[in-house]
């Protein structure tokens, strides 16, 4: 009684971290927009938006697809490569109300195709270039380098969209994104996460990753990983800036050269990419954010000396990730950490019972982040 007492309390992070009041990501947008509005929010190369000059054209865009439909409840796609264009499109979709669909332009086809099919998007929010690529001629497509649609949104007002603005009012229950499991296991399953689960994200990301103004956060996953969320989620909700790289796959040598060049301060990555970067200083990267695999204990011995670093897991079906390790060090396979804020996680049998320390059982995962479904 007393070691199920320990799990049981172990498991449930709200002991301890309780649940931040649900909002909406577009709420913490706005609010970080008024607060920070000269800070910079995203950069790309040469080019640099404040967080007043991004909150302005995420607006315009939202707006214009208001026009079109869309809403909590519709699905609108967004497929371009990386760029200040992709960024301000997702922030636009969301603000909107609408839920964000990625689509990773370097997928094949068949595999865009099933998504589009599956996901019944409202539109496709790409460019003319991206579209050849993509054969989806059968949804309706928002061009953002047509030039009457260009200076369509930016006739339009760049003031914060409300309740007022869209189609019905946003709840934190309402879908943010839809994303797409791989597929390993079989067909690829489409997980509609809430916006109820982001507000403990960005408390977590905040609390543990020492993430806020003067950071700057690399997008590094692919858009069709949810991973790119908690990049997304780790840098406008906290003040921080999103560095978007060039749209090209970063590894390597490659890698090490954005990572010291644009003095990047927080990234996430695998094991696998982590592995492949040259031994060399970066003393921007504070922290060091690892996940998707399991992480072999030379790597946390090589990264941990001198900065923050965390292993997080998550499956698709929650908001990104739901434990988290504290630092890490030693030579030692870093194990997946406890329940972030606002979760809970639970070692079961098959009448779910929790099992002892030391006996293999199933991870079930509760609480704010968990995801609404399937599609």
């Amino acid at each position: 009684t007393a070691e199920r007492a320990t799990l049981l309390c172990q498991g449930n992070s709200t002991a301890t971290h309780p649940a931040p009041a649900t909002t909406t990501l577009p709420a913490l947008l706005t609010a970080q927009a008024a607060h920070t509005p000269h800070a910079p929010a995203v950069e790309w190369g040469d080019e640099c938006l404040t967080y007043e000059e991004a909150e302005a054209r995420a607006n315009r865009l939202a707006r214009y697809l208001i026009g079109r439909g869309a809403g909590p409840e519709a699905v609108v796609a967004v497929a371009m490569p990386r760029s200040l264009d992709m960024a301000i499109a997702v922030l636009a979709v969301l603000k909107s109300g609408a839920t964000y669909l990625p689509i990773d332009t370097a997928y094949p086809p068949s595999r865009i195709g099933f998504m589009l099919r599956d996901a019944r998007p409202l539109a496709v929010v790409t460019t003319n270039r991206t579209l050849g690529e993509l054969g989806c001629d059968e949804v309706p497509t928002v061009l953002l380098d047509d030039p009457d649609t260009a200076d369509t949104i930016a006739a339009l007002s760049g003031s914060d969209v409300t309740d007022a603005d869209r189609v019905h009012p946003l709840h934190p229950l309402h879908p943010a994104y839809l994303i797409y499991t791989s597929g390993s296991t079989g067909t690829p399953k489409g997980v509609a996460v809430p916006h109820a689960g982001i507000a403990s994200l960005a408390l977590t990301q905040a609390d543990r990753f020492d993430v806020g103004a003067g950071s700057r956060v690399l997008q590094l996953a692919s858009p069709g990983f949810d991973v790119s969320m908690m990049e997304l989620v780790m840098a406008v909700a906290t003040g921080a800036t999103l560095i978007v790289p060039p749209a090209r796959m970063l590894v390597g040598e490659d890698l090490a050269v954005v990572l010291r060049d644009q003095r990047i301060s927080h990234a996430v990555m695998s094991p696998t990419v982590l592995g492949s970067i040259p031994d060399d200083a970066f003393p921007d990267l504070r922290t060091l954010i690892i996940g998707i695999e399991p992480c072999p204990g030379e790597l946390v011995q090589r990264w941990s000396v001198g900065r923050r670093m965390v292993n997080a897991y998550g499956p698709t079906e929650a908001t990104v990730y739901v434990t988290a390790t504290g630092q890490l060090s030693g030579p030692e396979a870093p194990a997946i950490g406890g329940p972030i804020a606002g979760m809970r996680v639970y070692v079961v049998d098959g009448g779910l019972g929790v099992v002892p320390v030391g006996v293999v059982g199933e991870l079930y995962v509760a609480g704010v982040g968990l995801a609404r479904g399937y599609v």
